[in-house]
């Protein structure tokens, strides 16, 4: 070995030594991280507090404040809604009870209406009976006779009997002609009255069909209307009427005296050459024998046989019987029939339409 050459003796290197360069490598890691991060950190801070700066963040935030006041706005009406239309529906409920009490009183209300409609008739009942009763006693105690009005009868008629003797006296103001229906509607004529009961009382069928064509024969035209038709009491009370006002008069008389009204009807009727025109009841049940009765005296119709009444015929003739001018050849035309305003009452009736002749 030369002497320039020397020997290198490297000693180990102990542990502390190595913990310590560890310990320094590490902080100086984390001082140069920190450094690095503080620079990123500071640049986003930065930014950040630019962007927020900026007018387009400042209307931003504004716009949702905005937003949240009318939300709040928006949500204290929908709770007024709400309240409103839980408010409504208590009124409702209370205007339903309401309702329904206010039905209950009407339908009481009704009832009771109904009941003093029952009362009130039952009464004119007995108020027309208590008329007819007073009216008996005041002839039986009086020697008045009322004079009548007398009328001139048509030709067929001279023979009939007038009687006179007995009084009806009007109890109300009758409708104007022109206000009356101008066919004979059964429903509008024929309503009974005391004067109709006294005049049917204790009267056979018979009696009433001669009296009733014993009641002078009186023509409208001095009414100035041909088609003029009375009350069946308002030819009582005038002592007078033509063939029209006797079948009236006669089918409230029967009526009266409980016939069955399906089975009578006022016939409208013309001769067979359209001269003369008349009215005269219709029977399919009348209280006599029809064994004899002459074959132009009835006919078929609606599946019945009709029997022919004319109480304007001449007293003590046939009850079947009919004016001279209709006993060879006549045209049924309309029936007029209690249930019904409509002039014929069934289809198969027809319209001026059945001849019937000897």
């Amino acid at each position: 070995m030369s002497d320039n050459q020397k020997v290198i003796i490297q000693k180990p290197e102990g542990i502390m030594s190595k913990l310590g360069k560890g310990v320094f490598a590490f902080l100086v890691g984390v001082f140069v991280f920190g450094v690095i991060v503080g620079v990123l950190g500071g640049g986003t801070i930065g930014y950040m507090v630019g962007v927020s700066s900026s007018p387009e963040v400042k209307d931003l935030r504004d716009y949702a404040y905005n937003v949240s006041e009318e939300n709040i706005v928006l949500e204290s009406l929908i709770a007024s809604i709400i309240s409103d239309r839980n408010e409504l529906e208590m009124q409702n409920d209370i205007l339903k009870a309401q309702y329904a009490e206010m039905y209950k009183s009407n339908e009481k209300l009704s009832k009771d209406w109904q009941d003093m409609r029952s009362e009130n008739l039952a009464m004119s009942i007995q108020i027309s009976n208590l008329k007819t009763q007073l009216d008996i006693e005041k002839m039986k105690v009086s020697s008045y006779q009322k004079t009548y009005s007398s009328y001139t009868n048509t030709p067929v008629q001279t023979a009939q009997i007038t009687d006179s003797a007995t009084l009806y006296y009007t109890t109300g103001t009758y409708p104007p002609y022109t206000s009356r229906p101008t066919y004979p509607s059964i429903d509008a004529f024929t309503y009974l009255t005391g004067n109709i009961m006294k005049f049917s009382e204790a009267k056979s069928f018979e009696k009433l069909v001669n009296d009733i064509r014993a009641i002078p024969y009186r023509s409208h035209a001095n009414d100035n209307n041909n088609y003029a038709i009375q009350y069946a009491d308002e030819t009582l009370t005038t002592n007078g009427g033509d063939c029209t006002d006797k079948a009236l008069l006669l089918y409230a008389c029967l009526k009266y005296k409980g016939y069955d009204e399906d089975e009578m009807g006022i016939a409208s009727i013309s001769d067979c050459e359209g001269k003369y025109n008349h009215n005269i009841m219709v029977m399919t049940e009348p209280p006599f024998d029809t064994s004899n009765v002459a074959d132009n005296h009835k006919f078929e119709l609606g599946g019945k046989t009709w029997y022919v009444v004319d109480p304007t015929n001449t007293a003590g003739f046939p009850m079947d019987s009919m004016l001279a001018y209709y006993d060879s050849c006549y045209i049924i035309g309309n029936i007029h029939f209690h249930n019904t305003d409509t002039l014929g009452g069934w289809d198969a009736v027809p319209i001026h339409g059945l001849k019937v002749s000897n």
